[in-house]
């Protein structure tokens, strides 16, 4: 197995500051979801990796914002919904 103390270090450390993630992803998989919901998962994995610390989180962080920016219009529905309602 693993001797490496750095390496399991890093990998406890990987998984207390991003252990969230392959969950909220499971989530946003399963078809019960409604847009509302999933956009509100997304919010809340930015919040935490927000809240998190370091170069890893500010990478992970990065790479999040990236992939919204990707799909700008993400959000979109979210804000023209409110403003009809």
């Amino acid at each position: 197995m693993l001797h490496n103390a750095s390496l399991e270090m890093d990998l406890v450390a990987c998984s207390s500051l991003f252990g969230f993630i392959p969950e909220t992803i499971k989530r946003m998989e399963s078809n019960s979801l409604n847009i509302h919901e999933s956009l509100a998962l997304l919010s809340e994995v930015k919040t935490k990796l927000m809240e998190n610390r370091g170069s890893r989180a500010k990478s992970v962080l990065e790479k999040y914002n990236a992939v919204i920016d990707k799909n700008a219009g993400i959000f979109s529905y979210k804000f023209r919904r409110k403003s009809v309602s």
